[in-house]
């Protein structure tokens, strides 16, 4: 078998093996919005203010981490922001904002972070999904954060677990929403939709839709036995097969002639007489009858007609 077939062979068989299966984390914010506009009727009339109004939030998001995204996994931070720009992944799946009973879909596919963050001062939980979009015809951009700033502990660590919690004391809530689509390619700006606020969440609720691996969130789930027995059959026949190929190569070099490199050295040209057939000899001494006419190339040949 190949070598290089077979090591491909291995490495997609390992990574079948190492496979996680990610969990995937539902969030619900509800709070109030304390400063917005909707300005062609998104929620509600034309040019509302949304200032007082309730608000709920959803994001949907898969916490599986990929190579092309920024992670942090340590004993204080768990994040994880992507974006799908030039074949990214981003860990958010979806986003929804429902505002006087209307509900407007983000879409939030574009780029997406997770953030929990524990120190000795406080807690966070910060969670962002968003969307842009141009086809030169229509441009614009979706965008949803929330986040809660409570005290040290208040919110759990792990972003693929659980938990309930509601905004007391000096917790603080924040967030925000852009929400917009303009045609593209007209004189004048003309909005499709356009409406925005900042938010002040007051509690988050977050549910495990589909449960991956056990906590460490990044850890991978260990193979099954005959996994492990295969990935070490398939190693096994990889190093015998570039032992033959090694001891092949070394063979033939053993049965191959040698070839030789020389220096052939160029005599210089003399004025009126035929080129000379070089032949290394003893360089003749200074002024000696055998000087003349001779090249000059370091008593490597000597030269006469």
């Amino acid at each position: 078998m190949n070598a290089r077939l077979l090591l491909i062979a291995i490495i997609g068989l390992s990574a079948s093996a190492l496979e996680a299966n990610a969990t995937i984390m539902q969030l619900d914010y509800s709070g109030t919005v304390v400063d917005g506009i909707d300005q062609t009727g998104v929620f509600a009339a034309p040019n509302t203010d949304l200032s007082g109004y309730s608000f709920t939030a959803r994001f949907v998001f898969d916490t599986e981490p990929f190579a092309d995204q920024t992670i942090w996994n340590t004993a204080d931070r768990q994040h994880i922001d992507g974006s799908t720009a030039f074949g990214g992944h981003s860990p958010a799946i979806s986003a929804e904002l429902t505002i006087n009973g209307h509900t407007f879909n983000i879409g939030g596919a574009g780029y997406g972070v997770i953030d929990s963050l524990i120190t000795s001062n406080f807690s966070l939980q910060s969670h962002r999904a968003d969307d842009d979009f141009n086809d030169n015809v229509i441009y614009g951009g979706n965008i949803l954060t929330n986040s809660i700033l409570a005290s040290p502990g208040a919110l759990l660590l792990p972003i693929d677990q659980a938990y309930y919690y509601s905004v007391t004391g000096n917790d603080v809530g924040s967030g925000s929403f852009l929400l917009y689509a303009a045609y593209a390619n007209v004189p004048t700006l003309q909005y499709i939709y356009y409406a925005r606020g900042d938010l002040a969440p007051t509690t988050v609720t977050a549910t495990v839709l589909e449960q991956g691996p056990s906590l460490p969130p990044f850890s991978v789930s260990v193979p099954e036995p005959t996994s492990w027995a295969l990935m070490t059959v398939g190693l096994g026949s990889l190093g015998v097969a570039m032992r033959k190929r090694r001891f092949a190569q070394t063979r033939n070099q053993s049965h191959s002639p040698r070839i030789r490199l020389f220096r052939i050295p160029v005599p210089w040209p003399v004025a009126g007489r035929r080129p000379c057939r070089p032949r290394a000899v003893t360089p003749p001494k200074v002024g000696s009858r055998r000087d003349k006419g001779t090249s000059r190339t370091g008593g490597l040949v000597n030269c006469w007609a």
